[in-house]
């Protein structure tokens, strides 16, 4: 009966000293709301992580063809100098793979700044590629962002460039690690 009187006058049901003030009928309609945002929302959120899987595949594709090439460059170029390099070889043996990875990370972040320009978050491409660039290396400035609908490829991003980055920063390591094994097996050779 009490509770009749409430919904017909639409008055706040107050709990406790003011802690929650809903009607009864509002409380229902906000249910039935919420339930279903949870519902559309969880279909979003399994298709941006099939396309976020996805490209992050190709990414990684794309790093191990680029960080393989490196590696093979840095090897060949050791090989070629059979009595050890000198410093200024080195480094330039080392300046060559790094460039030929990080284009093989600018076109990673063009991928991604390619599927937010298809998917209409943004009507220019720069901008897109812009934005790409401040998630593939986790800056997340934080000035352009996109719809709520895509959110969640931002953090997807940053998550495959951190790792597609520390990949970069392992192949770098490992061709310094074989440009210095190299130049000792060589001093070892002349003593």
């Amino acid at each position: 009966m009490l509770a009749d009187t409430l919904l017909r006058r639409h008055r706040p049901l107050r709990l406790g000293y003011g802690l929650a003030a809903r009607t009864l009928t509002g409380f229902g309609k906000q249910h039935i709301v919420f339930s279903q945002r949870l519902m559309e929302g969880s279909g979003m959120i399994l298709i941006n992580l099939a396309i976020g899987l996805l490209i992050m595949m190709g990414c990684l594709i794309l790093q191990i063809t680029f960080s393989l090439w490196s590696v093979r460059y840095a090897v060949r170029r050791t090989d070629e100098a059979e009595s050890g390099m000198t410093l200024l070889a080195g480094i330039r043996t080392l300046l060559m793979a790094m460039v030929i990875m990080m284009l093989g990370n600018f076109l990673q972040i063009m991928l991604w700044g390619s599927l937010f320009f298809w998917l209409g978050e943004f009507t220019d491409f720069h901008q897109a590629v812009y934005h790409s660039g401040v998630n593939f290396t986790s800056l997340g400035y934080g000035d352009v962002v996109m719809s709520t609908d895509r959110k969640l490829l931002g953090p997807l991003e940053a998550l495959n460039g951190i790792l597609m980055l520390g990949l970069t920063s392992a192949a770098l390591l490992g061709i310094l690690q074989h440009l210095t094994r190299d130049k000792q097996h060589a001093r070892n050779r002349r003593d």
